[in-house]
């Protein structure tokens, strides 16, 4: 909470996240850590990751696929454990 370059990292995985997910307007602010930092962080996304320049910036990522796969898959075994013992209730 206090630690303004954690507050950073943290502002600038939540703003790639976005950019990833399709945001279509992005604004950072800045949380205990300099403004212009929180400026430079869309900047830096655009023109530095050219994270703009494309139609999906995760489409075709086989490692997210894969690993949404499996977190999927993984997912519905757990619920069909926990359905099979009683459900939640239980």
């Amino acid at each position: 909470l206090y630690d303004p370059a954690n507050n950073l990292l943290r502002a600038s995985a939540e703003a790639l996240a976005a950019v990833i997910g399709g945001c279509d307007w992005l604004t950072v602010l800045p949380f205990r850590f300099d403004e212009h930092l929180a400026r430079n962080v869309p900047r830096i996304l655009q023109e530095e990751a050219h994270l703009d320049r494309v139609a999906d910036p995760a489409g075709g990522a086989y490692a997210l696929e894969v690993l949404t796969d499996l977190l999927a898959r993984e997912s519905w075994k757990m619920f069909q454990q926990v359905e099979a013992a009683g459900g939640f209730a239980a």
